[in-house]
Parts: structure tokens; C-alpha cells; sequence
């Protein structure tokens, strides 16, 4: 989970996360199906529209999880 997503010259893929935290490890989870710097960008990119971020891509893909 995080607040928000800024853009940043410090990191390497140009994003930082505000105040991020975990919530839970999810053994249930597969490498498929975690989040990807391509959909952090997109979220970042739908932030900066004024558009409510979902919680993650897998959440919004799988409403079972």
C-alpha cells in the first residue's frame, strides 16, 4: 500500500512511492501476478488525471483475491 506515487531523479525507474507499507506477504501470489514498473507508471499516470488509484493490479484484475 502507498499514498501516492511521485515522480523522482533519484531512483532508477523515475517513481517514488509516499509512504509505502506492507500490508501482507501473499504466498497465494505468483511472479505473474504482482505489480510491474509498467503499471506503476500507468498508476502514476492516472494520479496526475485526478483518477482514484486501485489498491493493485491484481485486485482490480481478480476481484476473488
Amino acid at each position: 500500500a502507498f499514498n501516492s506515487i511521485q515522480p523522482s531523479s533519484r531512483h532508477s525507474s523515475g517513481l517514488a512511492l509516499r509512504f509505502p507499507r506492507i500490508k501482507a506477504i501473499r504466498r497465494d501470489k505468483t511472479i505473474e501476478n504482482i505489480d510491474t514498473l509498467a503499471y506503476a507508471q500507468q498508476l502514476a499516470t492516472e494520479q496526475n488525471r485526478g483518477n482514484n488509484l486501485p489498491s493493485s493490479r491484481a485486485q482490480s484484475r481478480d476481484p476473488a483475491a
